[in-house]
């Protein structure tokens, strides 16, 4: 148990899992180990926080994004590049969509190529435009 605790102190991601561990194993214990040492608990995150990787960071919360968008709607595709409005323009007039109720359905049916916005008309207003 010992040479296990000091492998996990050499390497962050070890010792990080072995605390996780930890915490579920002693909750109790936890709670009074956390009020006696907050502040350096909380030095020690930040530190973890400088150490990390940028860009798996930046993969890390993409990849989490695009799971939780995919549970929440099971037609989700992350969209790459949009379309300009004279494409939007020939796509309804050629699948026949008069109406904006009929414009979400098909959107959320998943009909919609990529590039495509659910709401075109707030996407090419001049209001949203002024946003950007």
């Amino acid at each position: 148990m010992v040479g296990e605790i000091e492998m996990a102190r050499k390497d962050p991601e070890k010792d990080r899992e072995y605390d996780r561990k930890w915490k579920k194993e002693n909750p109790e214990k936890f709670r009074e180990y956390y009020k006696r040492n907050k502040k350096r608990i909380l030095e020690k995150q930040r530190e973890y926080q400088k150490t990390r990787d940028p860009k798996k960071q930046k993969e890390y919360k993409r990849n989490w994004y695009l799971q939780y968008r995919q549970k929440k709607n099971p037609n989700y595709k992350p969209k790459v590049t949009f379309h300009d409005y004279e494409t939007h323009h020939q796509l309804a007039m050629g699948s026949g969509i008069r109406t904006h109720r009929e414009w979400v359905e098909c959107y959320k049916l998943g009909l919609m190529p990529d590039g495509i916005y659910i709401d075109p008309a707030a996407s090419f207003s001049k209001s949203y435009e002024k946003r950007k």
